[in-house]
């Protein structure tokens, strides 16, 4: 009977280590997800900058063009 009661609680152990490494391993993948979000959304940041700066150097430049 002691043994039954032991290895329910070693298997009890380790089904509940087992949801907790699964838990951390969700939890990893999100914050890996969030991660790539940013860097996604930071190189769209920067991309709109460079057109910007684009767009603003070509009206520049069609300025001066225009003044001349």
């Amino acid at each position: 009977m002691t043994s039954l009661v032991v290895t329910s609680l070693v298997v009890t152990s380790l089904v509940v280590t087992s949801l907790v490494v699964t838990s951390l391993v969700v939890t990893s993948l999100v914050v890996t997800s969030l991660v790539v979000t940013s860097l996604v959304v930071t190189s769209l940041v920067v991309t709109s900058l460079v057109v910007t700066s684009l767009v603003v150097t070509s009206l520049v430049v069609t300025s001066l063009v225009d003044t001349r």
